[in-house]
């Protein structure tokens, strides 16, 4: 199984062009134009996609469930739907180890508790949002169909292979692959 679930897929067109967009430095209209912003979204989806093939725990079992159960439930299996999922039951998990009561170490003026909430609530979120997908589809999950799902999520995936991630093994956006753009670079799009 060769790059379970996914292979990357570059876009047939379109390359980074600093002229539109420039995300390190003076360049182009920037993201207050239309095409500035449709670059910024592509270079920002490029960085987490570059990251998420690099990132070995795609392969893990946890993973391959996460994919499982969002393409039974009609979810669409997106890498970037994927892999948040996959770090919002990290933190969700990790968090469920502590006293929810105590403050939690990078922001002590919220708890482990109101961090597990976050990340509670945002898993769903990216459910019901095309902002987090590189496929866009028309039919959204409900509120209650996206809690379900997570629900689901929580009680069938087991918290021990979550709790054994280490902070930079999560899913998330690098923006050190959008640094590494050169004018003509293809950028990733699934």
């Amino acid at each position: 199984m060769d790059r379970f679930p996914f292979n990357p897929i570059y876009h047939p067109d379109i390359t980074f062009d600093p002229e539109v967009y420039n995300p390190v430095g003076p360049g182009g209209p920037s993201d207050y134009t239309t095409e500035g912003q449709k670059m910024a979204r592509m270079i920002s989806n490029h960085g987490f996609l570059s990251a998420f093939y690099e990132n070995s725990n795609r392969y893990s079992p946890e993973f391959e469930k996460i994919h499982d159960i969002l393409l039974e439930e009609g979810i669409t299996p997106d890498p970037m739907l994927c892999g948040w999922t996959f770090t919002h039951l990290v933190d969700y998990h990790k968090a469920s180890t502590h006293d929810l009561e105590t403050p939690w170490p990078p922001d002590p003026s919220i708890t482990w508790g109101e961090d597990r909430m976050s990340t509670w609530k945002s898993m769903a979120g990216r459910f019901r949002t095309n902002e987090y997908r590189t496929i866009q589809v028309e039919t959204l999950p409900s509120d209650a169909e996206a809690a379900r799902v997570r629900q689901r999520l929580i009680d069938e995936i087991a918290a021990e292979g979550f709790l054994k991630v280490n902070w930079l093994e999560k899913f998330a956006y690098d923006s050190e692959y959008e640094d590494m753009l050169k004018p003509g670079d293809p950028l990733l799009i699934k």
